[in-house]
């Protein structure tokens, strides 16, 4: 069994960023020529209603992944292997559960009478591809819970790459033969059956461990002992899964597919960095979950190399969206898809993506301690002061106000779980500071730099724009790097400084 380490998981998610582009830069861009504003509107639509099939599931794959790395950690694979038993088990029954839901769905839309504009199909038979999809998505989750516990993450990114840019290409040939928004949702359901074959091969080569179980606690006691844990990330997990796609529906309802149509494809960019801003954090965690409890100086040091990584790209994401963002959709898109007030829309966008980096980093790592109950509550706290936000506010300022309830909702998670993290001496006081230093200092540079007229740069002014901030935010990021890591060693010479501990 191969056992890699976090920079190998890190740098094959980074290949998910190039597929990433190929999907929502060049994909997205054709699709547009092809279809209309408002069937865009409603396939944006309906893929973020079936999304919701995910909530299926129940958190019960985390949790397996979380007990899959600490069972191998301490050397158990029988119990390892029981784990992956319990969770194949419950997701063939919530696979066949979303399967009835999904059918029961396109009837209901099937008998409802169409919008004018749009064919007597078009939303039961998407709702039917995204729908199916998601139920095989419950198949595949088992394999990639075994392969993630078990260090084998690269071969679960490698896999997700090859599916993401063989979709985009056969969506792209379906596209061209007349298929319309039907390509999407096609190919994805044909690219994930292979992904399932896949998935099961590379577990038998990887993990040959998860098949042999020799007697022992049967499903039903596996199932407990993943519960208590995977209900609570669940109940987070629905929290999350609410709060970043209510947008949809409330824009939806308040101003119709048109926006929505505008409004997913503005957020497509910025969505597709936090990704990339993210993976290191979660590539972090099964080890994090493996070293929880052997040593905190060991979970410290961990949090400080991967923190200080997250804090600066999520503060270089904030600069680069809330710069460049509305330059970027004019030359990609043209004005089609132009928005009011587009500073700041960018600004809201950087600033959100900054906010939920830093949620992320800490949610993620409050679970691997398996405090899944802490980061649930926190999460749905979150969720609720959105929705209430995004409609007050949505209702008065339409897309803005809606994207600004949202930033002002995602401080709620990075603020209750750091400081949590902090008072007990697990996350370092000086990436907190570094953090602190960095955000401030990219909120800065966007306001200051904001009434230029970057929107209206062409491509090679843009490129050479985004080198160039990137550079510099590089620079500034290293000279808060250094400079306190310099103030760290000093204090740490000076006998009795106050706060060295925690610092």
């Amino acid at each position: 069994m191969r056992r890699g380490g976090i920079r190998s998981a890190y740098a094959t998610s980074i290949l998910g960023l190039a597929s990433g582009l190929l999907t929502n830069i060049w994909f997205l861009r054709v699709l547009t020529q092809f279809v209309a504003k408002e069937e865009f509107g409603i396939y944006a639509y309906v893929l973020q209603f079936a999304s919701y099939l995910a909530l299926a599931q129940l958190g019960m794959d985390f949790a397996a992944s979380r007990q899959i790395a600490v069972s191998l950690g301490s050397g158990d694979e029988q119990e390892a292997a029981r784990t992956y038993r319990a969770l194949r088990w419950f997701n063939v029954r919530a696979a066949g559960i979303a399967a009835l839901v999904v059918t029961a769905l396109v009837v209901w839309l099937a008998l409802r009478k169409p919008a004018p504009t749009l064919g007597s199909f078009l939303v039961p038979v998407v709702a039917a591809l995204a729908g199916c999809s998601q139920v095989i998505v419950f198949l595949e989750r088992p394999l990639t819970s075994v392969l993630i516990g078990s260090r084998n993450q690269v071969s679960v990114n490698v896999l997700i790459v090859g599916r993401t840019i063989l979709t985009t290409f056969l969506a792209y040939g379906l596209l061209l033969r007349g298929w319309g928004i039907y390509s999407i949702g096609v190919a994805e359901l044909f690219t994930h059956l292979g992904m399932w074959r896949l998935l099961q091969s590379a577990a038998s080569r990887l993990c040959s461990w998860h098949r042999s179980v020799r007697g022992g606690r049967g499903v039903t006691e596996g199932l407990r002992a993943l519960a208590s844990y995977g209900l609570a990330s669940s109940l987070g997990g629905a929290a999350w899964t609410l709060e970043s796609t209510v947008d949809v529906v409330i824009l939806g309802w308040l101003r119709g597919p048109a926006e929505v149509a505008g409004y997913v494809l503005w957020w497509r960019f910025p969505m597709l960095i936090f990704s990339f801003c993210t993976r290191l954090t979660e590539s972090a965690f099964p080890y994090f979950a493996e070293l929880h409890g052997k040593e905190i100086a060991q979970s410290r040091r961990v949090i400080e190399k991967v923190g200080v990584v997250s804090a600066g790209l999520g503060t270089l994401a904030m600069v680069g969206i809330g710069l460049w963002l509305p330059a970027f959709v004019r030359i990609w898109l043209g004005a089609a898809y132009s928005l009011p007030h587009p500073r700041f829309v960018a600004l809201g966008m950087g600033l959100l993506v900054m906010s939920r980096v830093a949620g992320n980093f800490v949610g993620m790592f409050t679970l691997a301690r398996g405090e899944a109950v802490t980061s649930a509550w926190v999460s749905w706290a979150q969720a609720i002061v959105k929705v209430i936000l995004a409609v007050l506010l949505g209702l008065k300022y339409g897309l803005l106000g809606i994207i600004y309830a949202s930033v002002l909702a995602s401080g709620l998670q990075w603020a209750v779980l750091g400081v949590r993290l902090f008072r007990l001496g697990i996350l370092p006081g000086v990436l907190v500071v570094r953090a602190t230093i960095l955000g401030g200092g990219a909120l800065a540079m966007v306001i200051g730099l904001g009434s230029a007229n970057m929107d209206k740069v062409g491509f090679a002014g843009l490129g050479l724009g985004i080198m160039g901030t990137a550079a510099i935010w590089a620079g500034i990021w290293l000279g808060v790097v250094i400079g306190l890591a310099g103030l760290k060693t000093v204090l740490g010479l000076v006998k009795g400084g106050v706060g060295w501990r925690s610092f």
